[in-house]
């Protein structure tokens, strides 16, 4: 409306050209360009294995991981979940392995190096007799080094952890915690990645519990990539009669979005 009523003002009424020129720049309003709002990234990963004849086997695996990284602030998601089951020599089957968990941390960042963080995770593993280990926490991050080659950070803070064996007496405690990730793209296509935390009870010597991610990916093509992934997990006071080390190798394909 305002346009019309200045290009009918100048047909009636002309003006020098700078004076045309200054109304019409100040009565014509611009479009304005709204910012691209931050966008989600990650990848999702499935693996199947199926054998029969002397071995009778089925197992499968999926993750996935999700981070959306804005100006001031930082939100990333993670998941995981693997089973597998066998069928002895009489014909029973039985499910070996039985894991689930997931992940949500939020950071907020001072400057572009450091950052306070809040953390929490949840997991459950049927052979290790655990029904849930959960963790929450908070504490001070700094990201050492963040380019398209190489990103590498570290953190410490203070958690709540516990830890819940069903029948079998559990543990709740608080701990401090350290962690480090690192990720190098050492040459196009691939990527190799680390991600380790430990928890050692303030209370407890004896109490720490520790895990480690690594991962070698390769980009096959356009979204889609295939990936070995090697996950380690020490519980120094695990259920009675279990092993403390529990190491899991994956061979799997993956989606970027």
């Amino acid at each position: 409306m305002q346009a019309c009523l200045a290009t009918v003002a100048l047909a009636l009424f002309p003006l020098p050209a700078a004076a045309s020129t200054d109304l019409v720049a100040r009565t014509i309003p611009h479009p304005v360009e709204d910012a691209e709002a931050p966008s989600w990234t990650g990848g999702v990963t499935l693996g199947l294995f199926d054998a029969s004849g002397n071995t009778e086997r089925s197992s499968a695996n999926l993750t996935a991981d999700a981070e959306r990284r804005r100006e001031g602030d930082r939100t990333t998601f993670g998941a995981w979940w693997s089973w597998a089951e066998e069928e002895n020599d009489e014909g029973n089957s039985s499910v070996s392995e039985r894991r689930v968990g997931g992940k949500a941390q939020y950071d907020h960042f001072f400057s572009d190096e450091t950052y306070a963080y809040g953390n929490g995770t949840a997991e459950g593993d049927h052979k290790a007799n655990l029904d849930l280990r959960w963790t929450v926490g908070a504490g001070y991050g700094r990201q050492l080094r963040e380019s398209d080659e190489l990103k590498v950070s570290a953190e410490v803070g203070l958690s709540w952890f516990n830890e819940d064996f069903g029948s079998a007496p559990g543990d709740e405690y608080a701990t401090v915690r350290a962690a480090y990730d690192v990720t190098w793209v050492p040459r196009e296509k691939w990527t190799l990645s680390q991600g380790a935390e430990v928890f050692p009870s303030i209370e407890e010597a004896d109490d720490v519990y520790t895990k480690m991610d690594s991962r070698v990916r390769y980009d096959v093509s356009g979204s889609m990539y295939a990936q070995l992934q090697w996950v380690w997990d020490w519980d120094n006071t695990p259920a009675a009669g279990l092993e403390r080390s529990d190491h899991r190798l994956f061979v799997t394909v993956g989606w970027t979005f």
